[in-house]
Order: C-alpha cells, then structure tokens, then sequence
C-alpha cells in the first residue's frame, strides 16, 4: 500500500484535470490511496486568488468535500481528504477555526510568502536579503509548527527551488525546526516534485537522514497539479528512503495516524 498524499486538483486553480483521471492514473502506478490537499489561503483577498490562480476559496471549501466524498463511493481505490495550508500566524484564530470546521483525514502545512508576498514575485526579491528570507521563512514554519493545528509539514526545504545557497545559520535553522517537528510529535512529507524543479526530492537526502535520525516518520507527496504527475518517482524515493533506513511510512484518517511498511 503506497499513498500520494499531496494532489491539487483543478479546485486548486493552479492544477488541471478532472478527479477522475487522478484516480485513473494512480491505479495505472499501483498506488492505493491518494490524499486531495487543496491549497488554502487566509492571506490573501478572494479577489486575488481569483485572478491570480492560486487557491480555493474558502466559501468552496463545503461544496468541495462534499463532491469528493461522493467520488469516494465509486472509487477504486481509497481517498482522502486533506488541504494544504499557507499558514501566516496573523491568521491563527481563523486557520483554528476552519480545521474544527471540517473533517479532514489530515492537514499539510507550508509558508510560501513573506508578508503579503507570495513565492516567486519579483517584489519580494528586490526587497529582502537572502538572510532575511530564510530566517522569516524557518520563524513562521516554527509559528506553525508549535501551534498544534497541522499534521505534516510540506516541502520544509523548497527554498532551494529559487536558488537559494544556504550557509551555516541555514542548517541551525533546519535543525532546530526538525527538532520542534519532533517535540510535536509531526510528520515530514517527501515531496517528490522537487526532482522536476530542482533535481532533488524536498527535503534533501541530508535532511531525510537527520530526520531518521531524530525519529520523525514520513509520507509521501508527488504534489500533483495534473493527472499524469500523481505518484511520479515513488519508486526512486522509495528506494532512498529505505538506504537510510526508513521502512514504515505514515498515513491519516480522520486526523490520526498510522504506519504502513514499505
């Protein structure tokens, strides 16, 4: 039994195709359960998500459920229902409210802005000092983190993905967010996407190592934005994970967790 637990359909904005061919494509790659984790924001207006693509709305996130649990009853294999949330601490009460709200099988946390300013803009480069970027970035993941809200954090590294050369204050910061995971008892995804945007999995191989190290379970993710990405390179990653040691990965329902060997 393999999970994708990181797909964004076209609920997303951002993603194409219909549901039914996600699942058409992870029966072809023998996965047997997938997670739908649609992006949701709380930073941003309605309006720019909407022109810019990027989110569910918050207002769709009834109707989205409801039609995903109606896929579950003629789906050959098992879904689940997750979200991926852009935490910004400002929103704290807000994001607390819509997880107790509904029930999802398990929540994925990221930070991709600074502020008001989403990963890429050019604002953003022009205006913050690689140091600063990261520090802010590893500050509100710990935010998140310590908040007990989430159950895996996504790609923790995918700052790599701009370019970023990381120094000695970048792996303390790295270290010490691991270690607050551990604290809080969370999971790591191994986001497989990382491997068309930057030719590694996120985390990198360095990182899963610690995190084995540390105790920290994992799941797998292929953060998905169209049918034909679901389960990419599961099987190479697979493979990684268990040269370090890894042989059980984790799965959800209903917000608790499990483990599945590998």
């Amino acid at each position: 039994m393999i999970p994708d637990y990181h797909i964004h359909t076209k609920f997303s904005r951002d993603a194409k195709g219909e549901v039914e061919d996600f699942l058409k494509t992870a029966t072809t790659r023998k996965i047997s359960e997938i997670g739908f984790s649609e992006h949701l924001f709380f930073n941003y207006s309605h309006n720019f998500l909407i022109k810019n693509n990027i989110a569910m709305l918050l207002n769709e996130l009834k109707s989205y459920i409801k039609f995903i649990h109606g896929i579950r009853k003629k789906s050959p294999i098992s879904i689940k229902i997750g979200c991926e949330i852009e935490f910004s601490p400002e929103f704290l009460d807000k994001i607390k409210k819509t997880l107790n709200e509904f029930n999802f099988d398990y929540t994925i946390v990221s930070s991709d802005s600074i502020g008001s300013l989403a990963i890429p803009n050019e604002q953003w480069w022009k205006r913050y000092k690689i140091k600063y970027i990261y520090r802010r970035y590893f500050r509100v993941l710990q935010t998140a983190i310590n908040s007990g809200l989430f159950d895996i954090v996504g790609h923790i590294d995918h700052l790599k993905k701009y370019g970023f050369r990381f120094d000695k204050e970048y792996h303390e910061l790295m270290r010490e967010t691991i270690e607050i995971i551990k604290e809080k008892n969370m999971c790591i995804e191994v986001n497989t996407s990382g491997l068309d945007k930057c030719k590694e999995q996120y985390p990198n191989k360095k990182i899963l190592k610690l995190c084995f190290d540390l105790g920290i379970p994992i799941t797998l993710g292929s953060d998905a934005h169209n049918p034909n990405e679901v389960g990419r390179y599961f099987k190479e990653i697979i493979n990684l994970l268990k040269s370090i040691g890894y042989d059980k990965i984790a799965v959800f329902k209903g917000r608790k967790r499990n483990f599945i060997e590998i």
